[in-house]
């Protein structure tokens, strides 16, 4: 039996460019969710979705932060924007509280 060699699997890791951006090693570039227009330099592992550096930036990039996320450990843009998702999370979180109370009364 003879045993053929089989070529590596793709693996897409993430590396480092002086700017802090990351690029994704693939065969094509993915396009930003808010900028279709520009290449994507990180990509959210739980929803699958690329952003570009200025929303990365800006902390627009952690696609749901209130919600449990298995990659959070391992994640950039949850290191780079764990401030301001939290933020955004509890504002998200008071606003549903202050609908429930006008119904209620």
């Amino acid at each position: 039996m003879t045993v053929r060699n089989q070529p590596e699997p793709l693996r897409l890791p993430l590396v480092q460019r002086l700017d802090f951006c990351y690029n994704l090693i693939m065969e094509y570039m993915d396009k930003c969710r808010h900028h279709p227009d520009r290449d994507a330099c990180v990509v959210c592992q739980k929803m699958e979705v690329a952003y570009c550096q200025e929303c990365l930036d800006a902390c627009r990039a952690c696609t749901d932060p209130c919600l449990y996320c298995k990659f959070r450990q391992s994640c950039v843009i949850w290191e780079l924007c764990r401030k301001e998702a939290r933020k955004r999370c509890r504002e998200k979180e008071g606003e549903e509280g202050k609908r429930e109370k006008g119904e209620e009364g």
